[in-house]
């Protein structure tokens, strides 16, 4: 997974908000990501003019490496602000 992320590109189609297909470039909208004992952190673009699931990333992940996930689950446990500080 820590490979998949430190690709230069990766490039996935996601569904618009008309329902348009189109296709996107995860990498610009992880601004970090790291790895625990636990599972792994991200910090994603989101806002009303940019945001990035995380299940999105892990799907094309799943997508592209051609295997089935038998379990992930997601967690938000931060909002932060353009400038990196905890959202208020």
């Amino acid at each position: 997974l820590i490979d998949f992320l430190n690709q230069e590109s990766i490039l996935c189609t996601k569904k618009g908000k008309k329902g348009k297909l189109k296709e996107i470039d995860l990498i610009p909208k992880i601004k970090e990501f790291s790895a625990t004992d636990t599972g792994l952190n991200l910090i994603l673009v989101a806002g009303s003019e940019d945001n990035l699931n995380p299940a999105l990333i892990m799907d094309t992940f799943f997508e592209q490496k051609g295997i089935a996930p038998n379990f992930y689950s997601v967690e938000r446990t931060m909002i932060y602000n353009k400038d990196f500080a905890e959202f208020e």
